[in-house]
């Protein structure tokens, strides 16, 4: 038993072998930030990491390799070769950053939801000082909307339904001071009807620029499944945190900003299509698994609890 100055390493045999494994407990975003306090040796191609939940392994996976299509190396050597420092912001102000995610997400193609965005602002209907009827922006986002490209026209999707939702988001907007902590400004967003924890996180990621949050849409739900970062347990959204907290230890481990291994993920796999989806190595899916069956299935006994362990592959790995 020693003390990493983290907390308390019970070493056990596997512990022993030439490479030992990674642990990280993940709580709320806590591994993460206890991550970024020491500087660590990104993980080999044969290091095993676990990330464990109230002391017990939720996934294990393998680094893997650069050159292997959807290992967790290959993801964040992708986004180290070309992504840069993306600039997320859609719109000009949180105002109209929430209506322009609000107006996205499930069901909606990037495209079109931009479009609907810019047109509902070009018609003065994005405005917190005299907030426009439901009907009136419904009507909008019924009309033939352009595009950026010439003579090209596209159609909204949810008309209706989205549009009582951007009126509800801008009385709010209008009526409130929101928080400017990112982790505060997402709880408030979630007040709003129809934002969740993805579209909220969106929110504040593209606003403030944050770290301490993560955007878990399908795509990096998949890649993060097949990479097997995620547990096939977890589900969206009861057990977001748990999803973003395996991400941004992810992006740590890989000395990566979490705001570009996002890009990366989502723009490769949304580019893709369901043709990107026969790429990712296979064996997980999409799930939803009730409460109650958590913990009982498949968790294993956590061999090396702290608040975050770290076992490098060699006694020369911690720098």
């Amino acid at each position: 038993m020693t003390n990493n100055g983290l907390g308390t390493v019970h070493e056990s045999d596997s512990a022993q072998r030439r490479v030992r494994p990674l642990v990280l407990e993940l709580r709320g975003r806590q591994a993460a930030g206890l991550a970024r306090s020491r500087v660590w040796n990104r993980p080999t191609a044969n290091s095993e990491v676990r990330f464990a939940v109230d002391g017990l392994v939720a996934c294990s996976f393998r680094w893997g390799e650069a050159h292997h299509i959807g290992t967790p190396a290959f993801w964040v050597d992708q986004a180290a070769r070309g992504y840069g420092d993306w600039n997320h912001k859609l719109g000009t102000s949180l105002v109209e950053e929430t209506i322009a995610c609000l107006l996205g997400g499930h069901g909606v193609r990037s495209g079109v939801a931009l479009a609907a965005f810019r047109h509902l602002r070009s018609r003065g209907l994005i405005a917190v000082g005299l907030v426009p009827d439901a009907s009136a922006i419904e009507a909008a986002l019924a009309e033939p909307i352009p595009t950026s490209d010439p003579g090209r026209v596209v159609r909204y999707r949810f008309p209706r339904q989205r549009s009582g939702r951007v009126r509800d988001a801008l009385l709010q907007l209008g009526s409130e001071q929101a928080p400017s902590q990112p982790e505060l400004l997402r709880g408030w967003l979630m007040g709003i009807p129809g934002i969740g924890p993805k579209t909220a996180s969106w929110i504040v990621r593209n606003t403030t620029g944050s770290e301490s949050v993560a955007v878990i849409d399908v795509h990096i739900q998949r890649a993060g499944l097949a990479a097997r970062v995620f547990s096939p347990r977890w589900v969206l959204p009861r057990d977001y945190l748990l999803f973003e907290a395996a991400f941004l230890a992810y992006a740590v481990l890989g000395k990566i900003s979490p705001r570009t291994l996002d890009a990366c993920i989502w723009h490769v796999l949304q580019a893709l299509g369901p043709a990107g989806h026969s790429l990712l190595p296979s064996g997980t899916g999409l799930q939803h698994v009730p409460d109650s069956d958590r913990r009982k299935k498949g968790a294993s006994p956590l061999t090396a609890v702290s608040t975050c362990v770290y076992s490098d592959p060699s006694p020369e790995g911690r720098e």
